[in-house]
């Protein structure tokens, strides 16, 4: 995420009147010191943010108005830098939600995902999927038959089948992302099916390996 903000700074062409502002010349060193610190302020802002009475889930914005946003500027700040008026172009944002991370480069610029969530990186699915798998693997060394649907092993199987929706919900949207076209209702069933894994795995919070901040 803050490897695509890097680049970015001082690399923008004065135009009209803002040729008369001076701007600084970056380095490379530069950007790299700033690519940290918006790495390091990000993680702190999405800690600090989720206990605040208007803090969403899942959606967070950083961005350039006519300047950078706070979040931005306490970067620069970190890494030693004076952010200059126009070095950065305008509206120019980036959204990171429960699909993956957006930008839009500039006024007018189209939204474009730089990174998607799969469900495969989803460390909560991996773990429950795990969980699954030996209830299943203990359930046929025991002699029961997984298609009982009385049995430890056919629920687990269950877990298993709804997993393999998952992933291929988020499988289909980003086949329709790859071909420029945004299908909300497949990024909404992804989504969805997000939630039901996480409710999934809260029902195998005893076991061990949960962490207490997946609980739905």
């Amino acid at each position: 995420m803050a490897a695509w903000w890097a680049p970015r700074l001082g690399a923008r062409e004065p135009v009209g009147l803002e040729k008369l502002l001076k701007q600084p010349v970056r380095t490379e060193e530069d950007r790299e010191r700033w690519r940290m610190a918006i790495e390091e302020v990000t993680a702190e802002h999405l800690r600090d943010c989720a206990s605040c009475d208007n803090f969403t889930p899942g959606w967070h914005r950083i961005g350039v108005d006519y300047d950078p946003d706070a979040l931005l500027e306490e970067a620069a700040a970190r890494a030693g830098i004076t952010l200059g008026r126009y070095e950065l172009a305008g509206k120019t944002n980036m959204i990171l939600d429960d699909e993956g991370i957006r930008v839009s480069d500039g006024y007018g610029a189209p939204w474009e995902f730089i990174w998607r969530h799969r469900a495969e990186d989803d460390e909560i699915a991996v773990w429950l999927r795990q969980q699954a798998e030996a209830d299943v693997a203990r359930a046929q060394m025991a002699g029961v038959f997984v298609s009982d649907p009385r049995t430890e092993g056919a629920r687990a199987e269950s877990v298993l089948a709804v997993l393999a929706e998952y992933e291929s919900a988020w499988r289909d949207a980003g086949k329709y992302e790859d071909l420029g076209v945004t299908d909300r209702s497949l990024n909404n069933r992804a989504k969805a099916f997000k939630r039901v894994v996480r409710l999934l795995a809260f029902g195998y919070r005893y076991r061990e390996g949960w962490q207490e901040e997946w609980k739905p």
